[in-house]
């Protein structure tokens, strides 16, 4: 799984806060598991929620929000999405817990210290 198309490099700084922002929250709140029901719908999430810790640190609000996202689909099961879900057992689903934890390590180690 390749998550480095940087689909939001050449929108201007205030679209990626508004898209990487609402993403996050829709993702964060959703009860709808089925709304990403595909792997590439989960790559193009993961995408969008990757760029956010590439904002710059006056964002690091988006960053956190992005992170508990991550937090929540590793360790609370049953808020997973369907293409997570789906996933289970299969190499895919390995790839997505790799992509999750090295975010969190790298976003988030260095804070708890």
């Amino acid at each position: 799984m390749v998550l480095v198309s940087n689909v939001l490099a050449r929108f201007p700084l205030s679209v990626k806060k508004t898209l990487i922002t609402e993403v996050t929250a829709t993702l964060h709140n959703n009860q709808d598991f089925a709304l990403l029901s595909s792997m590439a719908h989960m790559r193009w999430s993961m995408e969008v929620l990757g760029q956010g810790f590439a904002l710059p640190l006056e964002d690091l609000a988006i960053a956190h929000n992005a992170s508990q996202v991550y937090t929540q689909w590793l360790f609370e099961r049953e808020n997973r999405p369907l293409a997570f879900r789906q996933a289970e057992g299969t190499l895919d689903e390995q790839q997505l817990y790799q992509v999750m934890d090295m975010v969190l390590v790298f976003f988030l180690h260095p804070m708890l210290v």
